[in-house]
């Protein structure tokens, strides 16, 4: 497992091939309307505070610099089978009796980040993985062909007293720039999203343009839910062209009901609450 701060990480996520097309640079990417009032959450990738290597097992200790006071978490990597790689993570926390401990299979971690989600005072954390490629064990982003949300997800953990909630998102992407307050009352929205390109459309010659999927992921107290009321207020498909740096904020009309219904059936984000092991 190899840290990586935040923006690189994200983008890598969500990057498809038609990446390369547009400025990742501008943070002009949601479906929000322009009259919507957007709070960006703050995340934070946590900082590698101590690393030790063996043949097989990487092990590392991560957390906030300077503030000893914060959560730590040691996450232990075992690469004995390539094609079996494994990470066990660990949450120490202060006041809490036991760490709270799980174990995610056949899949790379990608980044650990802190974020007050529920707005409770304390960090809530989202971990980003990866499917293991096949065949290698470090492949180049540039060269993967397997990014898609069948190989990637992310896992919430929420805050609950003393302890946390773990649920894990598959069939979904975490972007970088889809964690916003919405709404009033205010609540977190996870903005997981899809992108792709669609054959046989009637454009004019020598355009082309990238589809963007979106789904709504919103943090209720220390609950995870699917569209919880929220997606029904932005666009699922935004289109753009590969040549622009901006989606137009408006629900494409270049694909038809029944194609959306189907591209909402093919990836549908699922959540899934987990247990930790003792």
């Amino acid at each position: 497992m190899k840290k990586t701060t935040l923006i690189p990480a994200l983008i890598a996520l969500t990057a498809l091939q038609a990446w390369a097309y547009y400025d990742a640079g501008t943070g002009d990417f949601g479906p929000y309307r322009d009259d919507e009032k957007t709070e960006q959450v703050q995340v934070k990738s946590l900082d590698a505070l101590e690393t030790s290597t063996t043949d097989t097992i990487q092990t590392q200790k991560l957390g906030i610099q300077g503030d000893p006071q914060a959560p730590t978490w040691k996450v232990v990597t075992d690469t004995k089978d390539p094609k079996n790689i494994s990470t066990r993570l660990q949450l120490v926390r202060k006041g809490m009796r036991t760490p709270l401990q799980f174990q995610v299979a056949c899949k790379l971690l990608v980044d650990l980040l802190a974020a007050d989600l529920n707005g409770d005072g304390l960090p809530d954390y989202l971990l980003t993985f990866r499917a293991q490629p096949n065949g290698s064990e470090d492949v180049d982003e540039g060269e993967r062909s397997d990014l898609n949300p069948k190989n990637d997800s992310f896992i919430v953990l929420l805050s609950d007293r003393l302890t946390y909630r773990a649920f894990q998102v598959a069939n979904a992407y975490l972007p970088g720039w889809g964690v916003y307050r919405l709404g009033s009352p205010a609540q977190t929205a996870l903005l997981a999203s899809f992108d792709f390109k669609e054959a046989h459309l009637d454009l004019p010659s020598g355009t082309r343009v990238i589809f963007h999927l979106y789904q709504l992921i919103s943090v209720k107290g220390s609950e995870l839910a699917l569209d919880n009321g929220l997606d029904g207020r932005f666009p699922k498909f935004v289109v753009q062209d590969e040549s622009g740096t901006h989606k137009n904020h408006h629900e494409t009309k270049l694909l038809t009901d029944e194609r959306k219904k189907e591209l909402l059936g093919l990836y549908p984000p699922t959540i899934t609450e987990g247990h930790f092991k003792k």
